[in-house]
């Protein structure tokens, strides 16, 4: 009967570990990269979830995520990235600070404009970078 309960007990643990596991294995799928990496070579990134941190801005027509608050602050376009949110008042708590960004990216490949090297889309997450994080995850319907 021991034998029994402890078999029953370890199997019961060890499907709580892998559950636990499968759940952080989940963000594994993200690349780390930095917003240098993601402008130097947009096409490696393509299609691929990352997870970036920067400066993040929101103003009208310019939803972008910068290397730094300078290069925001000298508009410095070049130096950003495009994110693609819809308006959210939880978000705007986020604005103008560091901040960590998982979503997917998409080069824009040969269709370059004003700020060409691509945008994040399909954002999972958006964490403030200083102190305890303020998590932001968009509303699902």
């Amino acid at each position: 009967m021991k034998v029994f309960l402890l078999s029953c007990l370890t199997i019961v643990c060890c499907g709580i570990f892998l559950g636990h596991a499968a759940e952080f294995d989940s963000t594994k799928t993200a690349h780390s990269v930095s917003i240098i990496n993601l402008i130097a070579t947009p096409e490696k990134y393509n299609g691929k979830t990352v997870l970036v941190d920067g400066f993040l801005n929101l103003d009208f027509e310019d939803n972008a995520l910068y290397l730094h608050s300078e290069d925001y602050e000298r508009a410095l376009t070049v130096n950003s990235i495009i994110i693609k949110v819809k308006d959210d008042p939880e978000l705007k708590k986020l604005d103008k600070k560091y901040v960590i960004i998982q979503g997917v990216f998409r080069s824009l490949g040969d269709l370059r404009y004003y700020r060409g090297h691509g945008y994040i889309e399909n954002i999972e997450r958006i964490a403030e970078r200083k102190g305890e994080y303020r998590v932001w995850k968009p509303k699902v319907p």
